[in-house]
Formats: C-alpha cells, structure tokens, sequence
C-alpha cells in the first residue's frame, strides 16, 4: 500500500486541541441538560421548536452524505484518481454522522428512550422513523466498509453501492421530513429532498479538502503524487460543479420565495436583508469563482478559502432553511404579522461546539492511528 507521508504537525496537534474542545462543550452541555433541563434552550413548543442543535445535526448528517459519495466515485464507480480519498472520506463520513447524532442526542434530552420508543412505537407512516432505520444502517455499512478497506480488500463493490443507496435514502428521507410539512410553507416542497443532497456534495468536497490539507500541514507540496494530482486535476473541478449545482437551486428558491406574497414566506424577506445571508451568497460565489478560475483552482491557499468559506455559507444556509422556516406563528394569520424572535442560548452553542469538535476528534484519531491516506496496490 501506498501511505500519505505528510506533516504529523498539524494532525497531531489536530487531536489534543479537538479532545480539549470537546471536553469543554459537551462537559458544559450535559451539565445543563442534568441540571436545567430543556430550559437552557432558547427553544419553546410555540415558537422555535428546532433550533441550533437540529441544524447542527442536519448540517453534519448531510456531510456525511456528501463524503460518502465522493468515496463512491472511487469505491464504487472504479475512478482510480479518486483511491487517495477514498478511505479518507469514508472514515470521515463516520465521524461527521456521529458528531451529528451526538447533537441530536443532547437536543433530545432523553436519546436513550429511542432505544424502545422507536420499535415498539413504529410510527411507520413517519418520515422520522424510515430516517433513524436508513441511518443506521448507513452507520452500520459506513463501518464494514470502512473495516474491509483497512484491512486491505478494496473489492467490496456492493459494500459501497449498499452504502450509496443507503445515504441517498437517509438524506432524502431527512430532506423529506422537512418538505412534507405543509404547515411550514418556507419549509414546504418537492424539491428539497434534491437541495439537501445538492448542499451535501458541495459540503462533503468542502469537507475532504479542508481535512486532507489539515493533515499536510496545510502546504499541497507535502501531500504524495497521486494525492497532489488529485488536489490540482479532479478536485476543483468536482468543487466547482457541486458549489455551481447547489448555487443554481440557492438563488431560484430564494428568488422565489422573496417574490412570492403567500402567507409564511414573509420571511424570505426577513433574513434576505440579513448580514448573514449575504455571507451565505458571497461565501458561495467566492468559493465558485476560486475553483473555476484558472488562476486559483490548482493553489493550495484558494483551495483552502474555497473550503472554509463553503462549509461556513452551508451552515448558515441550513439556519436559515431550519429556524427561519419556524419564524412565522403557526395558527394565527395575517394579523399576527411579527416573525418569532430566537437566538440560541449558551447550551445550544456548546451542543454544535460538542457535534463538530467530536467529529474533528475522530477524524483526528484516525488521521494518527488508521493510515488513512492508503490505497489499493497495483
């Protein structure tokens, strides 16, 4: 096998400084969760009942998504360019989904009732339900495959499709669980199951750029041959046809929903004229023009930028999608025409915080212990 000889500099100060992080965050979360319960959320049942923690878990499921099929593109569609990620974005599809389950775990409250709740309820007429199964076994196939490859068996082609099918059925079924509820009109349609699984292939190529450079100490020059000419070949280009495709729906939802007067979509307009969302539009744009242009596509700082600047605009977007959808008053009309007012409370900060730092901590670990730079021989 060949191994990704890189600076151990970064990822190895990656790990410590991710444990710290977390040790902090979740230390600070749980404490809240035993002791205040739910009250240290800045969520209520007439209000916002879904806030940061929900889109932390989203923006991390969806993550994981995008990583698994940019693995497919090697694993399963026999792209040999794209081996040197592989095994790269297959464990990193586990730490994401993880992390993300982590922050849903603490918004709960109670994640352990799941453990009966879930079968013996069989809410199978529930969206939520069939996106627990569907993870699951994600999570489940994510790891086997994960296990084949380190253990050297690159062959495990239906592994990788099962896992494929899987993640799209997850994320669709997420995306769906948003898209059915027709009492949230901003919330509401057909098409946002594919803007979910558009939004993950530009976060999952956002997410294995940023990591392979963190674990090369942010210099292209130290990454092996094969993964340099991946960075400088492939990558961009895949970057910039899943920002280009995410983008295109991002400006006609948008567009819509501002020029639309129906009832609920008043607040297209609110988070329009916020400094956020042009954050979001500008991140995106920049990003898209870093890996289009021929000037910057191949330097390893643009491709950084492109990377930071995509995952952070992906982020607000899913704000802005979750709790902007809950900032009209269910049942109460026109003439209540304030929006719901919601900032997230310290808890809810520390539970996102507890989420990514989790993430980075297991990506970190096998960054140091499991080689994931490895390919297939021959």
């Amino acid at each position: 096998m060949n191994t990704a000889v890189g600076s151990k500099a970064t990822s190895g100060m990656l790990l410590p400084v991710t444990v710290i992080g977390l040790l902090v965050t979740i230390g600070y979360a749980l404490s809240q969760v035993l002791s205040v319960g739910h009250a240290s959320f800045a969520t209520s049942s007439d209000g916002v009942s879904w806030g940061l923690p929900v889109v932390t878990y989203v923006f991390l499921s969806m993550t994981s998504t995008g990583l698994a099929l940019v693995a497919a593109l090697g694993s399963v569609f026999g792209n040999r360019a794209y081996y040197p990620i592989v095994k790269r974005c297959t464990w990193l599809s586990i730490a994401t989904l993880v992390g993300g389950f982590t922050a849903l775990a603490l918004e709960l409250g109670h994640p352990f009732r799941m453990l009966w709740a879930i079968p013996t309820g069989m809410q199978m007429q529930s969206p939520m339900f069939w996106m627990g199964v569907f993870y699951l076994i994600v999570l489940s196939l994510l790891a086997l495959k994960f296990f084949k490859i380190h253990s050297g068996d690159w062959s495990g082609k239906l592994l990788g499709q099962a896992s494929v099918v899987a993640e799209i059925a997850a994320l669709g079924t997420l995306g769906a669980a948003f898209g059915m509820m027709a009492m949230r009109p901003a919330w509401y349609g057909t098409a946002i199951p594919v803007s979910f699984m558009l939004a993950a292939m530009a976060a999952g190529t956002a997410a294995v750029g940023f990591t392979i450079y963190l674990s090369h100490g942010m210099d292209q020059e130290r990454m092996p041959t094969p993964l340099k000419g991946l960075m400088q070949d492939l990558f961009p280009k895949i970057f910039a046809a899943t920002l280009f495709a995410y983008l295109t729906f991002f400006v006609f939802h948008n567009a819509t929903g501002v020029w639309s007067n129906a009832e609920g979509l008043q607040v297209f307009e609110d988070y329009a004229g916020s400094a956020f969302f042009h954050l979001e539009w500008i991140g995106l744009v920049v990003a898209l023009y870093l890996m289009a242009n021929p000037g910057t596509h191949r330097q390893g700082n643009m491709q950084i930028l492109a990377a930071v600047l995509a995952l952070v605009a992906l982020f607000i977007g899913r704000y802005e999608y979750i709790v902007g959808g809950q900032l009209v008053p269910l049942f109460k009309g026109t003439w209540v025409p304030e929006l719901i007012q919601y900032t997230p409370s310290l808890t809810e900060w520390m539970v996102t915080g507890a989420g990514l730092f989790l993430a980075l901590a297991i990506y970190a670990i096998g960054d140091r212990f499991l080689n994931l730079g490895d390919q297939p021989q021959g």
